[in-house]
């Protein structure tokens, strides 16, 4: 699978504006039967942004869906934006489970492993998700298509509350099997960012 994202990043005051007009947009893939979410940075490096994600089985599907909306209009004007959007590619290695509430926030991070050492971090990272998932926190792996060097990989924590990540960081804290992830991820990677996403529409249930 296959997630096809696009970064718009409002210029100052303009982001009441561009989000109806993304909005919009976003509802509109769903009903033409595209997965489509859209989502907000409220605490990154990033913020203030708005995420339109797309996904799809394969590329040839992906491919499709780019033939089919080549030479449409943006869904936003230049004026509302501080700079160009941005288009990601990234392939998904492990799907969220299903949740079993309205996703309203997610915790992502963005992992990169050092030069060599993206095997070991998938296999880290993707275990580490796997176990989330067992334990009811919907939690995805995906890694990026294209990159400048060593291509990160994203892990993607799904929460129905800022309260509900709150709870999940206590639990860190105290679990000592996280302590001992961390100091391997750590030794394999050159670092990692963490940023907050509002679901401002949530993708349509499988």
């Amino acid at each position: 699978m296959y997630s096809h994202q696009i970064t718009y990043f409002p210029a100052i005051g303009k982001g009441p504006e561009l989000r109806p007009i993304l909005e919009e947009r976003v509802r509109q893939r769903q009903s033409e039967g595209v997965r489509a979410s859209l989502t907000t940075v409220v605490y990154g490096g990033e913020a203030p942004a708005f995420r339109a994600n797309m996904s799809f089985e394969d590329l040839a599907a992906l491919q499709v869906f780019r033939d089919r909306i080549a030479g449409a209009p943006l869904a936003a004007t230049p004026s509302l934006m501080r700079h160009a959007v941005r288009p990601e590619l990234y392939e998904i290695l492990l799907p969220a489970t299903q949740a079993g509430f309205t996703p309203r926030y997610i915790q992502r991070l963005e992992i990169t492993p050092q030069m060599g050492k993206a095997a070991a971090v998938r296999e880290l990272v993707t275990e580490r998700a796997r176990m989330r998932n067992s334990e009811g926190t919907p939690a995805a792996v995906s890694v990026a298509v294209t990159s400048q060097g060593p291509a990160p990989f994203v892990l993607a924590l799904i929460f129905d509350s800022l309260s509900g990540i709150e709870k999940f960081r206590a639990r860190n804290q105290a679990d000592k099997s996280f302590e001992t992830y961390v100091a391997k991820i750590s030794a394999v990677t050159t670092g990692t960012s963490s940023s907050i996403l509002e679901v401002l529409i949530p993708f349509q249930p499988r």
